[in-house]
């Protein structure tokens, strides 16, 4: 990633992810400043973080 902001690392999770939604069932993210909207992410993939 070319940027570190938690909204672009948010917007990349689910623009990877979002394809294979069916097999994503939990997400388990660092600590960092870049997962700081995992409700989003949550919400978007349907999944437990």
């Amino acid at each position: 990633m070319a940027s570190k902001l938690a909204a672009d690392i948010t917007a990349a999770t689910i623009y990877l992810l979002i394809p294979d939604k069916k097999h994503v069932h939990t997400i388990t993210a660092d600590n960092g400043r870049g997962f700081s909207y995992p409700q989003k992410i949550a919400k978007a993939l349907d999944v437990e973080i």
